[in-house]
C-alpha cells in the first residue's frame, strides 16, 4: 500500500516536471533554449519549440497525472515515463558524446533523465 502511494505521488511529481517544462516552452521558447546557445530568430523557430516542448511536453503530462489519478493506470504512468525519457536520455547521450559540448545544462537533464528512468523502472518492475 505505501509503495503504490509512493509511485502515485512519483508519477504526480513527474507530471509536475512536464507541465513546467512544456509551460516553459510553449511561453518562452527563447529562453528555454537560450542556454544552449540557441538563438530563435524567426517566428518559424519558436512555433517549433512552442510545439516540440510545450505541447508534447505538456501532453505527457497530462497522461502521467491522469496515470497517478487511477490507481489501475500507475503501471501504464511508469512504463510511459520509461518510454518517453529512455529515447531523450539516449539521444542526449549520444549528442554529447558525438558533438561535445557536454554543457552544464545537458549534464544536470542526463543525470535527472537517468533518475527518473531508474525510478520508473524499480516501480514498474515491483508491480503491486
Amino acid at each position: 500500500m505505501m509503495r503504490k502511494a509512493a509511485n502515485r505521488m512519483f508519477l504526480a511529481l513527474t507530471a509536475l516536471v512536464f507541465a513546467l517544462f512544456g509551460l516553459w516552452g510553449l511561453l518562452t521558447p527563447d529562453s528555454m533554449v537560450d542556454g544552449f546557445g540557441i538563438k530563435l530568430s524567426t517566428g518559424e523557430g519558436r512555433t517549433l519549440i512552442r510545439a516540440s516542448y510545450g505541447g508534447f511536453l505538456i501532453g505527457a503530462a497530462t497522461i502521467l497525472a491522469a496515470c497517478a489519478i487511477r490507481p489501475a493506470m500507475i503501471q501504464a504512468g511508469n512504463l510511459a515515463i520509461i518510454a518517453l525519457t529512455a529515447p531523450i536520455f539516449a539521444s542526449r547521450a549520444i549528442g554529447v558524446l558525438i558533438d561535445g559540448g557536454a554543457v552544464d545544462q545537458h549534464i544536470l537533464y542526463l543525470a535527472i533523465e537517468a533518475l527518473g528512468i531508474a525510478l520508473a523502472s524499480l516501480f514498474w518492475l515491483r508491480r503491486d
